[in-house]
């Protein structure tokens, strides 16, 4: 199966990535940025790749005026709606399918922030995707974006890591992150899936900044996986 057929049909394993430690420790990282930056809720915030929903949920529940999750993927947005009708249809947050790689349906500078945690590594035209996210930003509004940085095998990750926690220890982290790409990995071909961008803090601020343009607030490294994730806070110039 073509990965891109299967995060549009077939994500439906991507309930369970919320649910892995890693994963919230990112996502805490990034809404405590937010919160910190904009602690005035009237503004506009876009969630890009947003995946199951978890942070476009969790900003429309603490009152920001407006919250739009944004993914190519069908399936995995109906994971997203279906948590929204839970979480009571909150009236200031939507779900909408959509490239970032192509023009969306929003206006030029239509909201104030736009958040983008660990797509980019999966998007190949990466440049056409962070134009389109400087279209959709007002002027001095803020990009937030982490990507994974390190190359190392998954398999390399996990041997490290038992002997850093114990067998027990780690395989009761990982259950999560188990369910959640286990599928992946059965249902598509290693051949047919995407080589993944990693992006050092150089790499990060060379692509984003001198490429296309915006201006740099912080770069810093995240220690996600315990091996590392780049994490950018950029402005629209």
């Amino acid at each position: 199966m073509k990965e891109e057929l299967y995060w549009r049909k077939f994500a439906f394993s991507y309930k369970f990535a919320e649910k892995v430690c890693f994963v919230r420790n990112l996502y805490d990282d990034v809404r405590r940025a937010v919160a910190h930056d904009y602690p005035d809720k009237d503004i506009r915030i876009l969630d890009v790749g947003c995946g199951s929903g978890a942070n476009t949920i969790h900003f429309a529940q603490q009152g920001y005026q407006r919250v739009v999750g944004l993914d190519p993927g069908e399936s995995v947005l109906q994971i997203a709606e279906d948590k929204l009708r839970d979480a009571g249809d909150l009236d200031n947050c939507k779900f909408c399918v959509a490239d970032i790689t192509k023009r969306t349906e929003f206006d030029d500078g239509y909201f104030d922030v736009i958040l983008s945690t660990h797509v980019f590594q999966k998007i190949e035209e990466y440049d056409a995707g962070l134009q389109e996210i400087r279209r959709l930003l007002k002027p001095a509004g803020t990009f937030y974006i982490t990507i994974p940085s390190s190359t190392e095998k998954f398999s390399t990750w996990l041997w490290n890591y038992m002997k850093e926690k114990g067998i027990i220890r780690a395989l009761w982290d990982i259950r999560w992150l188990l369910a959640w790409t286990s599928p992946y990995v059965l249902l598509t071909r290693k051949e047919d899936r995407k080589n993944e961008n990693r992006w050092d803090i150089s790499t990060m601020e060379d692509i984003v900044v001198r490429k296309n343009g915006f201006k740099k607030k912080i770069i810093t490294a995240l220690p996600y996986f315990h091996v590392g994730c780049t994490f950018g806070v950029f402005e629209k110039k």
